[in-house]
């Protein structure tokens, strides 16, 4: 588009001090007419294109909409001392936090790994771990959201492991070779400041799983 309008620009100009000079010709004419219809041809309507754009997007908006509102949500009971409780980690801190603040839904409460004793060992990952009972499943999204105030390490280096084995699922200190690997995540776009939102991409995984593991790098 650039070069056909520079050089009808420059047709125009000479064009333009052949008339003042009476020199120019018929040829000139339809040289100049040629580069007017160059131009003419690569014209958009921006009208009609923004009006395709914007059904386009109302389109991808109602889409994820949908697929949003039809969402089933994984973990319900996170309440720490419930034998049914469907989190658990090998390295949950005793002094604060709690699994509850991790879908309570408010910013005020929070879960933290361990800093105040002794962790799980040299080249442990700290985890979180994931029951999903009845819920079994082949795709999953996850959200974070910083808590208020500092201190919001949000993770956004780990790996995430799925297993069906009931053993491994409900032992948090079974290694993660054990488990199948389903996705690595290292994200430095994660935000990390307080009450900063982030979702992800979806995970597919090759098979339906009962138990998903985020074992955390950093």
């Amino acid at each position: 588009m650039k070069e056909a309008c520079d050089a009808l620009d420059a047709l125009v100009k000479a064009d333009e001090e052949k008339v003042a000079n009476k020199t120019a010709t018929l040829a000139d004419t339809t040289e100049l007419l040629a580069a007017t219809r160059a131009v003419r041809a690569l014209y958009v309507d921006r009208d009609a294109l923004d009006a395709e754009f914007a059904a386009l997007l109302d389109s991808t908006k109602k889409t994820y909409s949908e697929a949003l509102g039809s969402k089933v949500t994984l973990v319900t009971n996170a309440t720490d001392d419930d034998k049914n409780c469907q989190l658990s980690s090998n390295a949950k801190e005793p002094s604060e936090g709690s699994f509850a603040g991790l879908i309570d839904g408010t910013t005020s409460t929070y879960f933290h790994s361990i800093y105040s004793a002794a962790g799980p060992g040299d080249g442990i990952y700290h985890n979180l771990q994931i029951d999903l009972k009845g819920n079994a499943t082949n795709s999953f999204f996850y959200e974070f959201t910083g808590r208020n105030g500092s201190y919001c390490d949000t993770p956004n280096k780990f790996n995430i492991y799925a297993t069906n084995d009931p053993d491994l699922g409900s032992d948090p200190n079974s290694e993660d070779s054990q488990w199948t690997l389903v996705s690595e995540v290292d994200e430095p776009t994660i935000p990390n400041s307080a009450e900063a939102h982030y979702t992800s991409p979806v995970i597919e995984m090759d098979n339906t799983y009962r138990y998903i593991r985020f074992s955390v790098i950093g």
